[in-house]
């Protein structure tokens, strides 16, 4: 475990997110070419590229984006989601990275549309209760403006409605547990109401 995790405090923010990404795909956060993550670097941010597995990708694949959020010359376009992530940012300055996954229990919480209230005391401190937040299409501006509206009144992570989840911390590391932690929960919570 140490090892898996040790790259997430790399120095490097290319080589820390690279990691996040490539541990996401291994505890099956995400599949395929589902999910995106990115991070703050001094004069703008880090995104996953569009149409990538996150578990192939290699530091040098991430999209080096302005404050604008758009892509330096010659730079792949960014995960079609950049836009939830800058809602993130600007909703939560604190915020140094943001990971959206499709976890298998988080997102079956958000296909039943439900809200993950907090079990146990560690979901309480870390997470507390994460809103299912209505579905919105993917990619859009309005996707990001309902979890910044979330983040405005306590939300430190969100189910998205028929879509997946989204997590974001003060450090990559962090983001990272905080998506991992919110898959634990939910399948608790599915556990719990199966009884």
């Amino acid at each position: 475990m140490r090892a898996l995790c040790r790259g997430l405090s790399a120095a490097e923010p290319r080589a820390a997110l690279a990691a996040l990404c490539n541990l996401a795909y291994e505890r099956r956060l995400v599949a395929a070419l589902a999910g995106n993550a990115s991070c703050r670097v001094p004069g703008g941010f880090l995104c996953t590229p569009t149409g990538c597995c996150l578990g192939e990708l290699e530091p040098a694949d991430l999209v080096l984006l302005g404050a604008d959020w758009r892509p330096g010359d010659g730079q792949r376009a960014p995960s079609s989601e950049w836009r939830l992530h800058a809602h993130v940012y600007r909703a939560e300055p604190g915020a140094a990275a943001v990971l959206h996954t499709h976890s298998p229990a988080a997102t079956a919480l958000a296909l039943a549309g439900r809200d993950l209230e907090p079990l146990t005391p560690e979901m309480a401190h870390f997470l507390g209760r994460v809103p299912c937040l209505p579905f919105v299409t993917p990619g859009t501006d309005a996707l990001g403006a309902g979890v910044a509206e979330a983040i405005g009144r306590g939300a430190r992570a969100a189910l998205l409605a028929d879509h997946g989840a989204v997590a974001w911390a003060s450090t990559i590391r962090g983001a990272f547990h905080q998506a991992e932690l919110l898959e634990a929960a939910a399948a608790l919570a599915l556990a719990g109401a199966a009884r």
